[in-house]
């Protein structure tokens, strides 16, 4: 199989057909004390927490959301770069609030001839504050209209937390803890997330975050099973069970933070206090350098092809060209067994997990769906 994989290929679920790889979407933004939400560099972000703490003051809440650009290119223009190095899989959330970006980008493609609709993967999903069985069409049409589109090709449900229903997707109260919504049923969610798939606004459905108790008890209950499952993988932490219960169930496995995410440990380090082997970035480890230079390939050249002989997709995230570029090179050369089996010794397990919103989300730990294992 892993001799045969080229930038066309696809993993299959039912009749879903999802490209092997595709150009992750979600970057990072923080909440400034004395200001609404804006993109940044994550140098100026790490000014802003040392000038706080030298005041004695708290540093920033951070919150998960949006395409911003590192390197200053604006949002649309980073999905045309991409779509214009080869990119046709792209995967977003409402709750990344770059839809719009990425619709204009789409359409501008489709007008000038360029591309058609069926040309295009295109990935979202329900947010949060939008688990329960009556929102989730309201919130499918709105990232619909978002898109300009007719249809996604694949609507996960996001996380199996549920906040509280509202305008702000990060809902706080007082004492700043994570509004929770208490009243979270997934079975009657994926009931309404199959509705979408009958009428036609999803052409496939399926979980991102989700524990393997929670896709095995709704597994029992689903009328349409999920067609993919999207989740935290890498190096570190290849998700042996969960990718192992994905093969055995003919369910499409999407790993997410592929390369360690480095631009997140930061913000990880100072809402989490992660420790320092949760922050070991996978991009470092000696192996992945030595084999780089055995096969003249880039590090996270080396640590994308070892997901994709797993036999997962892989959606690396990029806001600079050059790196958009490397990412999808990886087709033209391939990790040996001996290799593999080196790379897949260097698991860590739950050890290896470096996103997790439990200590993120003050309160987060609270809700009876808190897919996350506490931390020791």
């Amino acid at each position: 199989m892993a001799a045969r994989l080229t930038v066309n290929s696809v993993l299959k679920s039912g009749t879903m057909q999802m490209p092997v790889i595709g150009l992750g979407t979600l970057q990072v933004m923080v909440d400034y004390p004395d200001g609404p939400t804006s993109p940044t560099k994550s140098s100026k972000v790490e000014a802003v927490v040392a000038k706080a703490r030298a005041s004695g003051l708290p540093p920033p809440k951070y919150n998960l959301t949006s395409l911003s650009q590192e390197k200053g290119l604006p949002r649309k223009e980073t999905i045309l770069r991409g779509l214009e190095i080869g990119y046709r899989h792209l995967d977003s959330a409402y709750a990344y609030e770059n839809e719009e970006a990425i619709g204009q980008a789409i359409r501008e493609w489709m007008d000038i001839g360029g591309l058609k609709r069926e040309d295009f993967f295109i990935t979202t999903k329900l947010p949060n504050i939008a688990m329960r069985q009556e929102l989730v069409d309201e919130y499918l049409q709105r990232s619909l209209k978002n898109l300009q589109l007719d249809y996604v090709d694949l609507y996960l449900i996001q996380n199996p937390v549920g906040y509280k229903p509202g305008d702000v997707l990060y809902p706080r109260d007082k004492d700043g803890s994570i509004e929770l919504d208490f009243q979270t049923d997934h079975v009657k969610i994926w009931q309404a997330m199959e509705k979408q798939v009958d009428k036609g606004c999803a052409k496939h459905i399926g979980l991102s975050n989700f524990s393997l108790r929670q896709v095995d008890r709704l597994m029992e209950k689903a009328s349409i099973p999920p067609a993919n499952i999207q989740a935290e993988c890498h190096l570190y932490f290849q998700q042996q069970e969960l990718r192992q219960w994905a093969k055995d169930n003919s369910v499409v496995f999407t790993a997410y933070a592929a390369l360690g995410s480095p631009a997140m440990m930061n913000f990880f380090r100072e809402a989490r206090k992660n420790s320092e082997i949760r922050m070991k970035s996978p991009l470092d480890d000696p192996l992945v350098d030595r084999l780089s230079r055995v096969h003249k390939k880039t590090r996270a050249q080396i640590l994308l092809r070892h997901l994709l002989q797993l036999g997962v997709v892989v959606i690396p995230k990029s806001s600079t060209t050059e790196h958009m570029v490397e990412n999808i090179n990886v087709f033209d050369f391939e990790l040996s067994s001996q290799e593999m089996a080196e790379l897949n010794a260097l698991d860590q397990g739950e050890h290896g997990r470096k996103f997790s919103l439990v200590g993120f989300f003050k309160g987060y730990e609270k809700h009876p769906e808190n897919p996350y294992p506490l931390d020791d």
